[in-house]
């Protein structure tokens, strides 16, 4: 999938690649993030004041912050455990079978862990019942449609109106899920609580100081939801892989460390982000018109590069040299790689540990296919994603 479209009226170029050849040109060049998929992120962050959304010079000098921030790592194992009990509540499950969606239950999982965790947050009662009763199935525009309505420029403010009208009309569950951000971001900061030494710390340390603004600290505040969605499609893919592929239980339980590459494959055939946008910056500072896109999704499944791309294969990753040279990039690239990158995989590996273990609380049961990704999306969910399984008695 390698095309160029020129919009020479609007002063467009976009290039979309899945060949890591080209991707290692590009790499080469100094380049920033992409203004295509920095608007679609913003329009879920509701502000352009976070990590992820934000410039380059604030996004490095926060990363430098956040990442002084996340647990050590002997505390993954135990965070792991909690999140499994969490996500296979004995209190809600019976020891019968159960099949479930597995997506929003790892949503509302995940959003907990991550408050905990990640942003460091003593979270109060109000916020986990609000939680606990939330519907977190994700919505939002096509990525087509955002991709139009970037083209002819109404993404900027002047055209809010018409996009609420599209929502309203079309895409009610992508306004749902922006009023629920609204929601929980003005929740956390009217009531959540920091630890000592967490991220939550920091960010009220900066904003008090005044290095960051009223804006900025509530956009990261709403980034820890999105990070809690991107996190709950890999944790969905993994589980429902483990279910379709039963073997594979057994051989962690007996070498944990294949956890690690069960992972990088989960990642390889199910990335959450199928997309990953770069603009090229000029030697002057300025950013070019033309927009770098790659395609996550068709670069880990490109048959010149991948033996078997279709198949569900995690031993490949025991090659050393199996994901260089820009075969596989699940996170992104650059500057803009993803900062939650090492929490991620830390925390999942662990998962993928408790849940094949012996010790763990619930038994998956057999699935006779593989999950479906959903395509189209910022974020790909499992289509469906029923997972069938069975807490253990007490």
């Amino acid at each position: 999938m390698d095309k160029v479209y020129a919009l020479p009226w609007l002063r467009r170029r976009v290039e979309i690649t899945s060949e890591p050849e080209r991707i290692e040109r590009y790499v080469k060049k100094k380049f920033t993030r992409s203004s295509v998929l920095m608007a679609l992120l913003s329009a879920f962050h509701l502000s352009r004041d976070s990590i992820l959304v934000s410039s380059d010079e604030h996004a490095a000098f926060m990363r430098g912050m956040l990442l002084k921030c996340f647990p050590a790592a002997a505390d993954y194992p135990s965070i792991a455990v909690e999140l499994v009990e969490r996500l296979f509540d004995k209190a809600v499950y019976a020891t019968c079978e159960h099949r479930v969606t597995i997506a929003p239950v790892a949503v509302r999982s995940l959003y907990v862990t991550l408050l905990e965790t990640l942003l460091g947050a003593f979270v109060p009662p109000n916020i986990r019942d609000f939680i606990d009763s939330t519907n977190f199935s994700p919505g939002w525009r096509p990525l087509r449609v955002e991709a139009f309505m970037y083209s002819f420029r109404l993404h900027l403010p002047i055209f809010a109106p018409i996009r609420w009208l599209l929502d309203l009309g079309l895409f009610r569950q992508a306004r749902r899920m922006r009023h629920l951000a609204r929601k929980l971001e003005q929740m956390l900061e009217a009531s959540a609580e920091p630890r000592p030494g967490s991220w939550l710390e920091a960010l009220q340390h900066q904003r008090n100081a005044g290095t960051i603004t009223e804006k900025q600290f509530r956009g990261e505040l709403t980034a820890i939801l999105v990070s809690t969605f991107s996190l709950a499609s890999t944790l969905s893919f993994c589980l429902l892989c483990l279910a379709a592929t039963p073997w594979y239980v057994g051989k962690i339980n007996r070498d944990p460390e294949f956890a690690k590459i069960f992972l990088y494959e989960v990642l390889r055939l199910y990335p959450p982000f199928h997309q990953f946008g770069y603009r090229t910056l000029h030697d002057d500072g300025s950013e070019g018109s033309a927009e770098f896109l790659i395609s996550a999704l068709f670069l880990h499944r490109n048959p010149k590069h991948w033996e078997m791309p279709d198949n569900f294969y995690p031993e490949r990753f025991q090659e050393p040299a199996s994901h260089s040279r820009f075969r596989y990039l699940p996170f992104g690239i650059g500057a803009r790689l993803c900062p939650g990158r090492s929490y991620s995989l830390r925390l999942l590996i662990e998962v993928l540990k408790v849940v094949c273990a012996d010790s763990s609380p619930v038994t998956l049961m057999p699935s006779d296919r593989m999950p479906m990704a959903t395509a189209d999306r910022v974020i790909s969910f499992p289509r469906e994603g029923l997972l069938t399984f069975q807490v253990k008695p007490r």
